[in-house]
């Protein structure tokens, strides 16, 4: 039970994340982010949602936010709590259906989105920097200028591990097969996935599918 002086929080803040998943409930129990003050676990008191079964596309928004530390609720979150933050993994539930899965696309905390831990490969990661030094005590390179112009390619070849929205659209097939009336087959860009839909116009589409279950953010329907 919490105590009412408890509920006298300094700001209610609102979560909200875009996910894919399989069931038309949102089986999360808490989050769990990487901040500037360590790694910490946010629950809800609210949480309102809706689901599109065609799709797998579920809107999550979570009201009256706090940290909690296994014992009691902190609503005292600091305005630049989340500044820095990663969001590093969703909790399910313990009594999620067997085969429940889900999948966080984008999470936003008052509006701001946050970076996914899973979108970055931390594992075997190497800063360019440090790999600059370790180069220069251990290879020799035929003068300054030969170094200078490897670290150049360096840093314009070698992929960054800084996270990017992945975007996509969907293109109307070639051989529609066979349809109901009035509707139209369209593929993934990214992922080739199929989905048919009743055509009423490219911004209708969008709103239908904003989605591709592979993740994509469509943001472009090409007839």
């Amino acid at each position: 039970m919490i105590k009412e002086e408890t509920l006298n929080k300094a700001k209610v803040m609102t979560i909200s994340f875009e996910c894919i998943t399989n069931t038309d409930m949102p089986w999360i129990n808490t989050a769990t982010f990487f901040t500037d003050r360590g790694e910490l676990t946010i629950d809800k008191n609210q949480t309102e949602y809706t689901y599109d079964s065609t799709t797998g596309f579920m809107s999550i928004i979570w009201k009256d936010v706090y940290i909690w530390d296994g014992h009691k609720p902190n609503y005292n979150i600091p305005d630049d709590f989340f500044e820095h933050a990663v969001l590093k993994e969703l909790e399910v539930e313990d009594d999620a259906p067997v085969g429940y899965e889900i999948r966080c696309i984008h999470c936003y905390v008052e509006g701001k989105e946050i970076i996914k831990a899973l979108e970055q490969s931390y594992e075997d990661c190497v800063s360019r920097e440090e790999l600059k030094k370790w180069l220069d005590m251990n290879f020799s390179f035929g003068g300054a200028l030969r170094k200078l112009e490897l670290f150049d390619r360096l840093d314009k070849e070698l992929p960054s591990v800084t996270p990017t929205r992945k975007v996509g659209k969907w293109i109307l097939n070639e051989t529609q097969g066979v349809q109901a009336v009035g509707y139209k087959a369209y593929h993934c860009s990214e992922c080739g996935r199929e989905i048919s839909s009743k055509y009423n116009g490219k911004i209708s589409l969008l709103k239908e599918f904003p989605y591709c279950h592979c993740g994509a953010k469509m943001q472009e329907v090409k007839e």
